[in-house]
């Protein structure tokens, strides 16, 4: 399929890069659009989210300082990886495209699951918060050194991918496409998981509970799990079914006319696109769920709109 396009490559560009890229777009301007809109949206939403928690000085609680970790780690992985992204396909040489090619890719994978654990855990803190109404404060405290583990796993299993590469480059490959993969699925389903329980559960959440201010706490709580959920659902399930599809074609392909696992890296390129929204879905979830950092901008929207309509009289 590869070799059937028209397009004269640059001899000094980086070949891999602008391959994936313009055989998986036309002439690469979908995906490129696609890449500089998701990462605005990223950005945007997620610097949102961080300003509304300082501001607000909402910071005491575990929930908040995770909201916190998990916005800096979006903006940081989003101001890296996708200029890197762009700029090996557009500017890329041919000597700093292997290097800048690895660092984009364990970015990528380090995002990924990253992204993924914090999402997992911040459905886990809600379960804890409506299962256990009373016990929440002490749970936190002692569960917080298990959702540190698994961050730090993350990144351990992130450097065992490069040492894959090191050793092997066609399993270097393999392993992040299955990595991620494992990974997805296995929040999805813990996920659903969760919020299947807790709906068989939230018929007698009144009587769990003993005040009505708690019980409506626990249902919005409730509400935000099942909302995360199923933007989980909308970008995860896609990418799980690419990916298996991608794998599936690399091995049935008796009659390969491209170069190996070709269509493993084009799925590759644009489920991190998919990882980036879903972690901006996230971001406006916790912005309009929050009733502070709702009171927030409301305040200050109300407040533009006097000053504008006060210029607008004079």
């Amino acid at each position: 399929m590869v070799k059937e396009i028209a397009y004269v490559w640059p001899p000094q560009q980086c070949f891999e890069s602008k391959q994936i890229s313009h055989f998986s777009s036309t002439n690469g301007k979908l995906e490129t659009i696609a890449t500089v809109l998701t990462f605005v949206f990223t950005v945007t939403l997620n610097s949102l989210l961080l300003y509304a928690l300082i501001k607000t000085k909402n910071t005491k609680n575990f929930t908040s300082r995770f909201l916190i970790i998990i916005a800096c780690g979006d903006l940081l992985m989003a101001c890296s990886i996708i200029p890197l992204h762009l700029y090996n396909v557009y500017e890329g040489t041919l000597n700093s495209c292997q290097n800048l090619r690895l660092v984009e890719d364990l970015l990528y994978v380090l995002c990924g699951t990253t992204t993924a654990s914090l999402t997992l855990g911040i459905c886990i803190d809600r379960y804890l918060f409506i299962r256990y109404s009373f016990q929440y404060s002490r749970i936190i405290q002692e569960k917080t050194a298990i959702f540190n583990a698994y961050v730090i796993i993350s990144f351990l299993l992130t450097s065992s991918i490069m040492v894959a590469n090191v050793l092997h480059k066609v399993i270097f490959r393999f392993m992040i496409v299955i990595y991620v993969d494992l990974v997805a699925f296995s929040s999805l389903v813990i996920n659903i998981y969760l919020v299947c329980y807790i709906r068989k559960k939230g018929k007698n959440i009144r009587h769990i509970t003993r005040t009505p201010v708690r019980a409506r706490y626990q249902r919005r709580a409730l509400q935000t799990m099942m909302i995360i959920t199923g933007f989980l659902v909308i970008t995860y399930l896609p990418m799980i079914c690419l990916f298996t599809f991608a794998i599936y074609w690399e091995y049935s392909n008796d009659k390969k006319k491209v170069e190996p696992i070709a269509s493993v890296l084009v799925v590759s390129n644009w489920s991190r696109l998919a990882v980036f929204l879903n972690a901006s879905l996230n971001a406006l979830v916790y912005i309009s769920r929050n009733e502070d950092i709702r009171k927030l901008y409301r305040k200050m929207f109300c407040a533009k709109l006097k000053k504008f309509g006060e210029r607008g009289k004079k």
